[in-house]
């Protein structure tokens, strides 16, 4: 579903500035394809899954690493999500967050609360098969304030409240969209049942930085970017990063996203 993939991907990278990946946090690891199958417990491995309310689909990604270098597998290996096989991908919106090359990744049903998303990696040959779990624990976005059609003034502080249940540790980025669907960099804060943004902290987001000076004989900078008060939204994005204490890899992470869009009405 292109609309609902579209939707689904301008949500997330609204919010996720950063994806810190096993093996590479800084920079971009060089490609490597082994030619023979690799075992999984010589293989480091992240799983990622990105879901929101607004797709009926999950976005899934998986990368391996082994010895600091990035995965294309070559000689016949198989990765998949829930049977559903996954091609490499390069330059797609991970490995522009997280500065790899690409990874194994696309679209698979979404799952319900409580289940878990399957990452199978099939090396082929006498090499046993290995799976790396990535649990659901919302099925949609957990959030109970504020609902759809407030009116949120930027001059008050924000309260964002999560539930109904316990939140899992993990981090929140928010979005503020105003009325000509500009999006601001997003806040981060701690996962937690209550969240609030000081009215200082939202000035400061939406205050634009002062126009860079011309150089001498260039033309001047336009203007910066004013906040446009009226029906906008706020975008949310949870993500919950966990590494199991057991896998048949030799290192694993895993990484549940979930994002929403909430329409309310800003005032100044």
């Amino acid at each position: 579903m292109p609309g609902s993939r579209t939707r689904l991907i301008r949500i997330i990278a609204g919010a996720v500035a950063c994806m810190i990946f096993i093996s590479c946090a800084c920079c971009s690891p060089t490609i490597s394809s082994p030619k023979t199958p690799q075992p999984a417990n010589t293989l480091d491995v992240t799983a990622q899954v990105s879901v929101s309310n607004q797709s009926p689909d999950a976005d899934v990604f998986a990368a391996f690493f082994q010895f600091g270098k990035e995965l294309e597998f070559a000689a016949g290996e198989k990765v998949e999500c829930d049977g559903q096989p996954l091609p490499f991908e390069s330059n797609i919106l991970y490995s522009i967050f997280s500065t790899l090359n690409g990874g194994y990744h696309g679209l698979v049903p979404k799952l319900p609360k409580g289940q878990a998303y399957r990452f199978t990696y099939t090396p082929g040959g006498s090499l046993p098969a290995a799976t790396l779990k990535v649990p659901v624990p919302f099925e949609t976005f957990p959030i109970i304030a504020p609902t759809p059609g407030t009116t949120l003034s930027l001059r008050q502080p924000l309260v964002i409240q999560l539930g109904p249940g316990p939140i899992p540790q993990g981090s929140v980025d928010i979005t503020l969209e105003d009325a000509s669907h500009y999006q601001y960099p997003p806040i981060t804060y701690d996962a937690a049942s209550s969240i609030t943004i000081p009215a200082s902290q939202l000035a400061e987001t939406i205050t634009p930085p002062p126009p860079p000076t011309p150089l001498p004989g260039q033309p001047a900078a336009p203007p910066p970017h004013q906040f446009a008060p009226g029906s906008g939204a706020l975008d949310l994005t949870l993500t919950i990063d966990t590494h199991p204490a057991t896998s048949a890899f030799a290192a694993a992470e895993t990484k549940y996203i979930i994002a929403d869009s909430i329409p309310v009405t800003w005032t100044t």
